[in-house]
């Protein structure tokens, strides 16, 4: 395996770092918290390494929650084909679940789980219902796990948390129920209890107020395991770019108008592309449909602060009149309602399930390319093909609290990695999820086509995502939490892998200073001396020259003196193996004598 190719598989490793290393570090009696962003593999590695390895550690009764009531099939068919092998039933059915004497998985809604079920007068429990009562009781003589996604949703345990985590007043008939669930099993020393999300709430922070912030929650990932840019550049979609608009009442359609003329447009070229390397590579299967998500307000006549989403529907449409076919469902609408689908000329046809809204959203024989929707999609969608998102409605929030979990949600619903390639153009009939086994395919079998260009930038624009956003406080702070260097969800275009030649060589920009930074203090936080002087001379021959200083004080400044050297003398081989940590003195004498200064990387 080449070193490029090495040092590629590292950066996929991140999952076991954010989720498989931090859930060895859970902490009994707390609502573990374990944040990763959108396509780290959350869902994925609960079913493939967490369940297993607590199945193996003895526990035979696992819950996993969801949000949607969409997303149970999806996830309970996901976990199926992972458990039902090993042993562990998968059931989506509380009765069964309670009724099951072998080792069994529920999958489940929160609500489901919490609220679901009817008192004996026949009337629902809407605070804390039979089936919450009948699981915990169940559970309680148990040897049990449970695996809350998306635990951002319902994880505050008052209204004055939740004041905190949603950036406004909230209801005095809140009553924490999901929170109060949830804080139950996990005191119950006889299980676990660990919460996934990609947007951890100022809760599972403990950053509340003291006389609000609930003390069961125990956050298990560090800042600095969070995925890096050039791990990004692996395992999602890179940004293309995040366009802000006016949001006064023109403003909102004049932003959709802006979104819908640039979606149009990356589309036509993502089919004239297509087109271009048909016409060399007759035999190349390409899926060349994109998918934009509209995220419209709800319908208040007076609103002032959103474009309601039957009128981003209407002015949608008039957009596009004359630039698509009048008759081809080309538009989506998901709500709490259903799923319905129609053309500019037509009247909206309802679709059965998620399943079968999702499977045309993912056809790139079927015309459904729009879709609109309120809160329905702000997670759980897994649509590779997303490629675009326009929010009209600004989000405001009382105070100087700026919330932005229902954004960067929403974003994550575009990261996925996509290629625009048909899975049966692959030696396993199955599209990589690696950007580096996407390229690894490219320069295996089309190095030397004479359309290797196009295919490249196909493939390229394929897996990008565009937002088009309201330009508001709220979203002039979600900018840039998305594009942070230190906890970013997203590496930026020009740092795509797919920036190459047809020799393979990497034309990107270098390691950012800032991804530098901090993976040189990842590894000094790990080895807090010079391992070229483990004795710790080069520190005990300068104590005495700041006796002022005590020896904590000291100690915090000789560590932040320190340097990370790179063993090869390549600054762009970021590989653990090849970082070490040294004093400056000699560093800079080595830098010298190899000459690792002449910037030959």
């Amino acid at each position: 395996m080449s070193v490029q190719r090495k040092l590629k598989r590292e950066l996929r490793k991140v999952s076991k770092r954010l989720i498989i290393d931090a859930y060895r570090k859970h902490f009994a009696g707390k609502i573990n918290i374990i944040a990763a962003g959108t396509g780290v593999g959350k869902t994925y590695n609960i079913a493939n390494n967490l369940i297993p390895s607590d199945f193996k550690a003895g526990k035979d009764k696992f819950v996993f929650l969801t949000v949607f009531k969409d997303n149970v099939e999806q996830d309970a068919r996901d976990l199926s084909n992972v458990l039902i092998p090993k042993g562990i039933n998968v059931v989506t059915e509380i009765d069964k679940f309670l009724d099951s004497e072998i080792p069994c998985c529920l999958v489940t809604t929160l609500a489901g789980a919490v609220n679901g079920g009817v008192k004996e007068d026949g009337k629902e429990d809407t605070d804390f219902g039979t089936n919450g009562k009948l699981l915990t009781e169940y559970l309680a003589n148990q040897n049990f796990a449970v695996y809350w996604d998306e635990a951002h949703f319902g994880g505050s345990s008052s209204k004055f948390a939740v004041a905190w985590n949603v950036g406004h007043g909230v209801s005095e008939t809140y009553k924490a129920s999901y929170y109060k669930f949830a804080e139950g099993l996990a005191k119950m020393l006889n299980g676990k209890v660990t919460g996934f999300t990609a947007t951890p709430l100022f809760e599972h922070l403990g950053e509340l107020p003291e006389d609000i912030q609930s003390d069961m929650y125990h956050f298990l990932t560090k800042r600095e395991d969070w995925a890096t840019i050039s791990e990004l550049t692996e395992i999602t979609s890179q940004t293309r770019f995040i366009k802000s608009y006016n949001p006064d009442r023109n403003g909102f359609r004049v932003g959709l108008d802006m979104a819908l003329t640039d979606f149009v447009a990356f589309s036509h070229n993502l089919k004239l592309l297509s087109e271009q390397i048909r016409g060399f590579e007759s035999d190349l299967k390409l899926t060349s449909k994109p998918v934009m998500l509209l995220n419209g307000g709800a319908a208040n006549p007076d609103t002032t602060t959103s474009l309601p989403l039957d009128e981003q529907v209407e002015e949608t449409e008039n957009c596009l009149k004359g630039k698509v076919d009048p008759d081809l469902e080309i538009f989506g609408k998901a709500t709490e309602k259903g799923y319905v689908v129609k053309s500019i000329n037509g009247k909206w046809r309802t679709i059965r399930s998620h399943k079968e809204f999702v499977e045309k959203m993912l056809d790139p024989n079927d015309p459904l390319q729009f879709v609109f929707h309120l809160e329905k999609f702000k997670f759980g969608l897994n649509v590779a093909n997303v490629t675009h998102e326009v929010h009209s409605r600004e989000r405001k929030q009382k105070g100087e609290t700026k919330v932005t979990v229902s954004i960067l949600q929403i974003w994550g619903r575009a990261v996925r990695t996509w290629f625009g390639i048909e899975k049966s153009m692959f030696s396993d009939n199955k599209v990589p999820n690696y950007v580096s086994d996407a390229i690894d395919w490219l320069l295996n079998n089309y190095s030397k086509s004479e359309v290797f260009e196009e295919l490249r930038e196909y493939m390229m624009l394929c897996n990008s995502h565009t937002f088009f956003v309201p330009d508001t406080e709220t979203y002039k702070v979600a900018i840039p939490q998305w594009d942070d260097p230190e906890m970013p969800y997203a590496a930026p275009l020009d740092r795509s892998q797919f920036h190459i030649n047809s020799e393979g060589v990497s034309l990107t920009s270098s390691v950012s200073q800032a991804e530098r930074d901090l993976a040189y203090k990842m590894y000094k936080e790990e080895v807090r001396f010079c391992e070229e002087h483990p004795e710790g001379n080069c520190k005990i021959e300068n104590r005495d020259k700041f006796s002022e200083l005590s020896d904590e004080d000291f100690g915090e400044a000789y560590w932040k003196a320190l340097h990370v050297d790179h063993i090869d003398g390549d600054r762009e081989n970021m590989l653990k193996e090849n970082l070490v940590t040294v004093c400056p003195t000699f560093h800079g004498i080595k830098t010298y004598v190899n000459q690792d200064h002449l910037n030959r990387y």
